[in-house]
């Protein structure tokens, strides 16, 4: 019995490959998946290990928090709440809310130094919040 002919196949053998795929071709392809699988797997687990690793340090981006190619974030202290400056590191919720009832009753802070009128911050405090903290008018 004759085989079928077509202009697509030049030969027996481009037919049978067509036809019928080996099995090294079937396992190549199975193992690139698996490649392509396994590397993904890798790439979301090393993303979801840094993003944990900055979620406590990194804010959402709101209205006086922004980002900053530097430090990651600063935070408006004349704009900001009480949880907005609760997230920089060594200010807990009585703090911010010493820094916000400090802005509310005496005004504007008009520089970083000016922090140190609030109960709880001093040179020490200022100097190490500085590059957290920016200043708007």
């Amino acid at each position: 019995m004759e085989k079928p002919t077509s202009d697509r196949f030049s030969s027996d053998h481009e037919f049978e490959s067509f036809s019928h795929p080996s099995v090294s071709t079937i396992e190549r392809t199975d193992i690139q998946r698996l490649s392509m699988i396994i590397s993904a797997l890798v790439i979301m687990t090393c993303s979801a290990k840094w993003f944990m690793s900055r979620n406590d340090r990194t804010p959402a981006v709101r209205g006086s928090v922004a980002m900053d190619s530097q430090t990651g974030f600063k935070v408006d202290v004349n704009r900001a709440s009480v949880d907005e400056l609760s997230l920089l590191p060594q200010v807990g919720p009585k703090l911010a809310a010493s820094i916000v009832s400090e802005r509310e009753q005496r005004g504007k802070f008009l520089t970083i130094n000016d922090l140190d009128r609030a109960s709880g911050v001093g040179p020490e405090r200022v100097a190490q919040l500085g590059p957290l903290l920016e200043i708007s008018d």
